[in-house]
């Protein structure tokens, strides 16, 4: 009894013995593990550190180029001077979204793109708002199809004809923005349609006129009458009217005074 329990006590020792050695072997090959990871990470910090300090500070990056693109009617130089872009300036020191936005703030730019081209070249894409017309307010703005006013071109026109959208009362604080007013809704719808179609009366057209609240009224050049439009339903008006003086020309006729105010009819007087 006492031999076998003296052998039981020896072994339980060495089972010991060996688990404390075991548990030390491990504790050493994580402490291993735990320093070669840290030497690492402190190399991949190191290079990291290094390739920033290279890519801030190495002259390879200094921006030698700038190239603007879709610009049709604002000068290159207009652009550059929104964005201020210094040539020699470090090109990723370069706020991409801070600079777009301050691009976007021109009512005159749709929307802007910009990306490097590494080493030192940075592009520009822009997309201008194309006028459809103009807004004269006291001050003459011009607008888009989507009712946002911006100041007219200093310099350039578009190749294809702008008429005037007159007695539209508006502020500065409504440049740039989407304006959600009928009268101007309808008045674009007009000028679109003349941009898609070949009304006869296309190239006479000088004005739509809204200062009347319920009413829309068209003036043409060297024209003694004018065209009331009333509201509502301006393509299917726009049709008739353009039948109406097409069929007035082949029978030599003129008129003084016509009226779409009137559901499915024109008041006509004629000369």
């Amino acid at each position: 009894m006492y031999y076998a329990k003296g052998i039981k006590k020896r072994r339980t020792r060495w089972k010991t013995k060996n688990i404390s050695i075991k548990r030390s072997k491990g504790n050493i090959f994580a402490s291993l593990k735990r320093i070669f990871i840290s030497v690492i990470v402190i190399c991949a910090i190191a290079g990291a550190a290094k390739m920033c300090i290279h890519l801030l500070t190495s002259p390879m990056y200094n921006i030698q180029k700038i190239n603007i693109s879709g610009n049709k009617l604002l000068e290159k130089s207009d652009i550059l001077r929104l964005c201020s872009i210094k040539i020699g300036s470090n090109i990723f020191t370069v706020r991409l979204s801070a600079m777009a936005k301050v691009i976007k703030n021109n009512p005159q730019i749709e929307s802007v793109r910009i990306h490097r081209f590494l080493p030192a070249t940075i592009n520009i894409n822009i997309i201008e708002r194309k006028p459809i017309g103009f807004v004269n307010s006291g001050k003459i703005l011009q607008v888009d199809e989507n009712a946002v006013l911006f100041p007219a071109f200093p310099v350039k026109l578009p190749d294809y004809p702008l008429y005037f959208i007159e007695n539209f009362q508006c502020s500065a604080s409504d440049i740039g923005k989407k304006l959600d007013r009928e009268e101007l809704k309808e008045s674009i719808l007009i000028l679109k349609e003349l941009e898609e179609k070949k009304y006869v009366f296309k190239e006479k057209l000088v004005t739509c006129d809204v200062q009347e609240t319920q009413n829309i009224v068209l003036h043409f050049e060297s024209s003694p009458y004018t065209v009331q439009l009333g509201r509502g339903n301006m393509d299917v008006k726009l049709a008739k009217l353009n039948a109406l003086l097409d069929n007035l020309s082949k029978n030599n006729k003129s008129a003084k005074y016509i009226d779409f105010r009137f559901r499915d009819e024109a008041v006509v007087k004629l000369n």
